[in-house]
């Protein structure tokens, strides 16, 4: 945590937060675009134009103009929601393609996950993008579990691991 303080990964609203907790839609935003900036050396802008009725929050505008999250719906982002591992994935594998970094994986001859068939068709290429690159690990017995909750802890230890591999 110290490390990943140190190159300004940790978001100002994880001060009081418990790391062994699942991560929301709007705390993970904020690591995403944490990396974005940390990986880019650009400061991210926020979009000029709101889309989302319920939240108004500079991470989250940030995002959505940088192209690394969607909303839930084309007018609601859901902030509180908890993220899925998946999710994590795809949002983290967008920002490092936005910062400069080839994210395009083959998985034609890929090793699959046991859980493979649990995965969405729209996670699938950043689950595993990040697997190969060893950013994201499974959860044991060669399982993923994309659709479980990350936690807090997971989202900063897998930004500082894409800061050390791809960083400039």
């Amino acid at each position: 945590m110290k490390k990943a303080e140190k190159l300004s990964l940790i978001p100002e609203t994880f001060v009081k937060k418990d790391a062994t907790k699942a991560i929301t839609r709007l705390d993970f935003v904020a690591v995403a675009v944490k990396l974005y900036e940390a990986i880019s050396g650009k400061k991210a802008e926020k979009a000029t134009n709101n889309p989302f009725t319920d939240t108004n929050d500079e991470y989250v505008l940030k995002a959505y103009a940088l192209g690394i999250t969607k909303g839930t719906s084309e007018t609601t982002f859901t902030p509180n929601a908890e993220i899925a591992r998946e999710q994590m994935a795809t949002m983290l594998t967008r920002a490092l393609s936005k910062a400069g970094i080839n994210t395009e994986y083959d998985m034609t001859n890929a090793t699959r996950f046991a859980d493979d068939n649990d995965l969405s068709d729209w996670g699938r290429p950043s689950v595993y993008f990040m697997a190969k690159e060893e950013i994201i690990k499974g959860i044991g017995d060669n399982r993923f579990n994309g659709l479980g909750n990350a936690k807090v802890e997971e989202a900063i230890a897998i930004a500082l691991r894409s800061v050390e591999i791809f960083g400039k």
